[in-house]
């Protein structure tokens, strides 16, 4: 078992293993009797990405690899609040 808080800001590495950002959140859908994993929000300096959770290789207590490049969320576009 993997606790969020124990994963936030471990590093997210890319298909190649260099590392594109650390871990902001994990998106999960709550339409269903069990909530379902959406995917990954990885930080970069100031830019945020969402990895969609088909792209995620490996998920661990100390780090989350992908496959693929995540796509830039442009600034504005997230349909929940940003923290403080």
């Amino acid at each position: 078992m993997i606790f969020l808080a124990s994963i936030l800001e471990q590093p997210v590495q890319g298909k190649s293993g260099e590392v594109i950002g650390k871990l902001d959140d994990l998106i999960v859908r709550l339409d269903q009797l069990y909530p379902t994993f959406s995917g990954l929000i990885v930080r970069d300096g100031r830019r945020r990405f969402f990895v969609p959770a088909r792209h995620l290789q490996d998920l661990n207590g100390s780090s989350a690899s992908v496959c693929s490049a995540p796509r830039c969320l442009p600034q504005g576009s997230f349909p929940w609040p940003r923290p403080t």
